[in-house]
């Protein structure tokens, strides 16, 4: 299992592969993957320190796709110097917000009522150990 990190000045992408990749074409936020790609996770900055997780999406729930997916991103956004938080509003893609919820506070994401989101940075999670 491998991944590949696309990281630019507003947007970050990781994409998991079980297999060698294979470019299938660019797009505006990197490469479109085929071949043995497993699953893909974005981020984009949306103010001064703060980056919102634009999507994670794997083609087989259940096997730690998710998660992995997830870490390399949180740990690829950690080192770089702006960045303080990465917000996370569970749901979309027909997909169960109270399954994502439970996969995010797993992940060490906190619930911040007054803005409706789950959010994640060093600071909670250092809180929180």
């Amino acid at each position: 299992m491998n991944t590949h990190v696309n990281s630019t000045e507003t947007h970050v992408s990781v994409t998991l592969f079980t297999e060698e990749p294979q470019v299938f074409s660019h797009s505006f936020s990197g490469f479109d993957w085929s071949y043995g790609s497993q699953g893909i996770a974005e981020a984009s900055i949306i103010g001064v320190g703060e980056w919102y997780l634009n999507r994670i999406k794997v083609n087989i729930r259940g096997q730690g796709y998710g998660s992995d997916l997830l870490r390399v991103l949180l740990e690829t956004l950690a080192i770089r110097k702006d960045f303080a938080q990465l917000v996370v509003e569970p749901g979309g893609y027909g997909s169960d917000p109270k399954r994502l919820v439970k996969f995010y506070e797993r992940q060490g994401f906190v619930r911040n009522d007054e803005r409706e989101c789950w959010i994640w940075s060093n600071y909670l999670n250092t809180l929180h150990r």
